[in-house]
């Protein structure tokens, strides 16, 4: 694989600045690239008629402010000559606070929280999430992380994008939010965690809970916008990574989808693989508990309009890389059945997905 100009372009766009994504889909050979001279912000998008790389963050639910990097130079894999990006002005970096890691006393304090609100019934799942800092990964290094992740990671949607508001951010994510493809939309609904050594062991009930949760969820939200044809299959096993999940695929005819299909994704997202349920009273609960903001972590993020496709993916196993350092983002769906110590190590093990590359570069 002939990676060393898309490297080179990679670290161009790096040390200046320059809003760019590059992506790789699932078990897909070849990376595409969006460089422009600017990331447009659009709020109450229409996703039937962007065209261009979509980033949006966590709290997307609430204002509807999304970033659109627009076709302005959009390649495939090294079909690019990297004296263009002469064209694009540099833009200064903003200036950067370091954000703090999530001590274990912080994630058992805001566990207790989210259990004592299980226990009373106030809510029937959360998802708790944390930061995890790391040294061996900054911005001169990513163009490497990145490649060392797509080659690990084939079954994953890897990508790496810049918007200089927000910063570079780079991920592989297993799930998908909803896919337009050359017969149907699809959407899944993936939850439960547990390590490929455990493999071997049947999901347990709390597993096995959880994961219906979110396929209920998504079933609940197509009834919500009167879609009532669809395929379900599942539930089956899907790895990703060193962990293996639980996974329900849902399959929805184009007619029914494309004219309501802004209002679904907004009604669709957060799910409760990344949130929790009842919805709005475990999102407003995350905002108001967690010391972090997730900005793009649990957002979504994907190619949408090229090729009259969309692919908007969940932005899990992530990370914000700074100058210096980067922050790792993971989380985990708690339940009234749920262990603080077994919690914090499903999260380490989720981190782990990334902290392995980073340790390989």
């Amino acid at each position: 694989m002939k990676t060393g100009h898309l490297n080179s372009i990679h670290k161009k766009c790096i040390t200046n600045n320059l809003p760019f994504a590059t992506w790789r889909l699932p078990d897909q050979s070849q990376c595409e690239t969006i460089i422009a001279p600017e990331a447009e912000e659009h709020y109450h998008p229409d996703f039937n008629s962007l065209e261009g790389f979509v980033v949006a963050p966590f709290e997307f639910t609430t204002h509807q402010r999304l970033w659109v990097l627009p076709v302005f130079y959009h390649f495939v894999e090294n079909d690019f000559d990297i004296q263009n990006l002469e064209d694009i002005n540099n833009i200064p970096f903003r200036e950067e606070k370091e954000i703090t890691a999530t001590s274990f006393e912080s994630y058992k304090k805001h566990f207790k929280h989210f259990k004592n609100l299980l226990g009373q019934n106030m809510l029937q799942k959360a998802v708790l999430s944390r930061i995890i800092n790391t040294r061996t990964i900054n911005r001169d290094c990513a163009p490497a992380f990145f490649e060392t992740l797509r080659e690990n990671y084939p079954h994953a949607m890897v990508y790496m994008v810049n918007i200089p508001e927000k910063g570079l951010w780079i991920g592989a994510t297993p799930e998908t939010l909803i896919r337009k493809e050359s017969h149907a939309f699809l959407t899944e609904s993936i939850a439960a965690t547990r390590t490929i050594s455990t493999t071997s062991m049947t999901w347990t009930e709390k597993e096995i809970t959880e994961q219906e949760m979110v396929t209920d969820y998504i079933r609940n939200t197509l009834e919500k916008n009167q879609i009532n044809i669809y395929r379900m299959d599942g539930p089956t096993d899907h790895l990703a990574g060193n962990v293996e999940h639980l996974k329900t695929d849902f399959e929805i005819p184009y007619g029914n989808l494309i004219p309501r299909l802004s209002e679904f994704i907004v009604d669709l997202h957060p799910t409760p693989a990344v949130c929790g349920l009842p919805k709005m009273k475990a999102y407003n609960e995350i905002i108001n508990t967690e010391n972090h903001n997730r900005e793009f972590y649990s957002g979504f993020l994907g190619p949408v309009g090229l090729k009259n496709k969309l692919q908007l993916y969940v932005n899990l196993r992530c990370m914000q890389v700074f100058e210096n350092y980067a922050a790792l983002y993971a989380g985990g769906g708690l339940t009234p059945a749920s262990n603080v110590e077994a919690e914090w190590r499903e999260t380490e093990q989720k981190a782990e997905t990334l902290l392995n590359i980073a340790d390989n570069i």
